[in-house]
């Protein structure tokens, strides 16, 4: 996704962090403007790395196939080629379901329908909670303030802020008031594959 006006909104408040030059967008020729799109999206993408997010998961059905299932299940459906976190029987359901097993690329279960919830990446600042935007802010203008101020105290403060003091680094500070904001725990068990793969079990 390419970055947008709302993205360059977010680095001019980095930017004003530090009482640098704002930009108009990543593309100008201007000194002000060179790397900016490298540094904020680096920022953007390892706080969005930090925690499963509720704008980034997804719930799709997936596709039944024509076949019967080789295994001792009905139905098998295609796999998408992007992380599945859980499995349910229906859109609505609060309850992950562990009837099934993943065989060549297929997952083959009893149910008649088949609802999976993927965790994709929304890059679009819109979606982010206010916090969360703060927080890719200061990220932000801690990794440009010794390079744009040489101010190490203001790049500690800044990272402080975003990521919380070294004990807590990097899910304190803002990142932390987010995850408590945003509150995606749910009840009961999920599945965790990727690309297929059981690689983990969520309670």
């Amino acid at each position: 996704m390419e970055l947008t006006q709302a993205d360059t909104d977010l680095y001019n408040e980095a930017m004003d962090e530090l009482g640098q030059d704002r930009i108009s967008s990543f593309e100008e020729k201007t000194p002000a403007a060179d790397g900016a799109a490298r540094r904020y999206a680096s920022q953007r993408d390892f706080c969005l790395s930090l925690y499963m997010w509720s704008w980034r998961r997804t719930t799709v059905e997936l596709s039944r196939l024509t076949e019967p299932s080789p295994t001792p299940y009905k139905y098998q459906y295609a796999l998408p080629a992007y992380q599945i976190m859980s499995v349910r029987g229906s859109a609505d359901s609060q309850q992950y379901s562990n009837r099934f097993t993943r065989e060549n690329g297929r997952l083959h279960t009893d149910l008649e329908r088949v609802f999976a919830e993927h965790g994709g990446v929304s890059l679009d600042p819109a979606n982010w909670s206010p916090t969360f935007r703060t927080a890719v802010v200061k990220a932000t203008a801690a990794s440009a303030a010794i390079q744009m101020t040489g101010n190490r105290a203001l790049r500690r403060d800044l990272m402080a802020e975003a990521f919380g003091e070294t004990a807590h680094y990097p899910r304190g500070g803002l990142i932390a008031t987010a995850i408590a904001e945003d509150g995606t725990s749910e009840p009961g068990s999920g599945f965790v594959l990727d690309d297929g793969d059981l690689i983990g079990v969520r309670y």
